[in-house]
C-alpha cells in the first residue's frame, strides 16, 4: 500500500483530503467486503482463496492507475480483500489444526504473516535501484498469485 500512496503522489497531488479519502474508500471496501460478501461464504478456503483474487485485482488495476477516482477503486479492491484475508486467516488455522496443536499452529501462522512486515523494506531498496512502480507490482502480483495457486490447493494438502 505504501508504493501505490507514492505512485499516486507523482501521479497528481495528493492531498491530506484524498489521502484521507482513500482510506476512507478502503474502510467502506471493508465494510462491503463483511456486510455483502464474507458473510455468506463459510469455506474459509475459498474466502481466502477470493481475497487472493481481490488484492491481485488492485494490483493490476494500479499498473494502469493515473487519477484519483481510479486509485480510489484499488483502495476499494484493497479494503475488501484486507478483511477477506483477516477473517479467513486465523479461522483457517482453528478448522485445518488439530485441538491439540492450535496453539502451535497459531504460533507458527503469527511468525509466516509477520515475516510480510519486511516486504516493504525490500521494496523501498528495490525502489531506489531500479525507480520502477510496474516492477513492484508485478512482483507484488507474482508473489500474490503464487498464494493464491497455494490457497486454492489447501483442500487438497489436507486430504
Amino acid at each position: 500500500m505504501p508504493f501505490i500512496i507514492l505512485k499516486a503522489n507523482s501521479s497528481f497531488t495528493l492531498t491530506g483530503w484524498a489521502l484521507g479519502g482513500f482510506i476512507t474508500v478502503q474502510m467502506l471496501g471493508s465494510i462491503l467486503g463483511s456486510s455483502l460478501l464474507w458473510r455468506r461464504i463459510s469455506n474459509y478456503e475459498k474466502m481466502l482463496s477470493l481475497a487472493f483474487v481481490f488484492m491481485i485485482m488492485a494490483f493490476l488495476v494500479a499498473l494502469v492507475a493515473e487519477n484519483i477516482y481510479i486509485y480510489a477503486l484499488i483502495f476499494l479492491f484493497m479494503g475488501i480483500a484486507l478483511d477477506g484475508f483477516s477473517n479467513s486467516s486465523m479461522n483457517l488455522v482453528i478448522e485445518i489444526a488439530p485441538e491439540e496443536k492450535r496453539p502451535i499452529y497459531t504460533a507458527v501462522q503469527t511468525n509466516i504473516v509477520s515475516f510480510g512486515l519486511f516486504f516493504p523494506i525490500f521494496g523501498g531498496v528495490l525502489l531506489k535501484f531500479v525507480d520502477s512502480y510496474s516492477l513492484i507490482y508485478g512482483l507484488t502480483i507474482l508473489l500474490l498469485s503464487l498464494g493464491l495457486w497455494v490457497s486454492l490447493r489447501l483442500g487438497t494438502i489436507r486430504e
